[in-house]
């Protein structure tokens, strides 16, 4: 989370809607569909409740059919970040946690962790906000269920979670290839596949340069935190 204060999501989901509906009772844009990514978006950046209703008062000032339509995600994202200042929200942020959740999911949380802290000034210090006892505490909901299922070694469940709760539509496809891969090998051999599964070999001079070179092929590991 970006924000410290603690944010009761299921109702800020609740007094989101019942904004959206109240401002714009006569639009028929906020279906179900786009009323899930909303949720998601205010879960993803870490958005509290006076952010939402600033953030919703800067698109109804400053966008031309702000007065008539429900805002888009990207929208009103873009709006209640603006309120954090030059130094809050930015778009670093949402890189440096998809990189540390590619790193979880190569050397699980506590090793990730580590990584980090010990890391570059600006991880370690992105690391800090994230005490290690608040396990999986700075992904979404979503991906922390993900995880758990993940690291349970179930590796086709988890798999089967993250496509039925994607709001990616045109992510699914690969999603599912990679699921028909999963369960045509098993998930026995699937979990091989994962760094974080094998068992540790004491390092060799040829084992690492064969890292070396299999970095350098643009190979490292990466994932995706909606």
């Amino acid at each position: 989370m970006i924000n410290n204060e603690t944010v009761d999501y299921r109702k800020l989901f609740d007094y989101c809607d019942e904004m959206l509906r109240g401002y714009y009772p006569n639009s028929k844009r906020f279906t179900p569909i786009l009323k899930k990514k909303m949720h998601d978006m205010l879960e993803e950046i870490g958005a509290t409740f006076d952010e939402f209703d600033k953030g919703l008062a800067l698109y109804e000032e400053k966008d031309e059919h702000g007065d008539a339509f429900s805002p888009s995600t990207k929208k009103l994202k873009k709006h209640i970040l603006s309120t954090r200042g030059p130094s809050g929200g930015s778009p670093d942020e949402h890189k440096m946690i998809k990189y540390f959740a590619a790193m979880v999911k190569d050397h699980g949380w506590e090793e990730a962790h580590r990584r980090f802290s010990s890391g570059t000034a600006d991880e370690s210090r992105w690391i800090a906000n994230h005490p290690i006892e608040n396990k999986y505490g700075c992904f979404p909901t979503k991906y922390r269920t993900y995880l758990e299922i993940f690291f349970s070694g179930d590796i086709i469940g988890a798999q089967e979670y993250y496509i039925e709760n994607s709001i990616k539509r045109e992510a699914e496809k690969a999603l599912n290839r990679e699921l028909d891969n999963y369960t045509r090998i098993g998930n026995n051999n699937t979990k091989k596949s994962f760094m974080v599964f094998r068992p540790k070999v004491n390092a060799t001079p040829k084992s690492l340069e064969q890292l070396k070179r299999f970095k350098l092929k643009g190979r490292l590991s990466k994932d995706r935190v909606q």
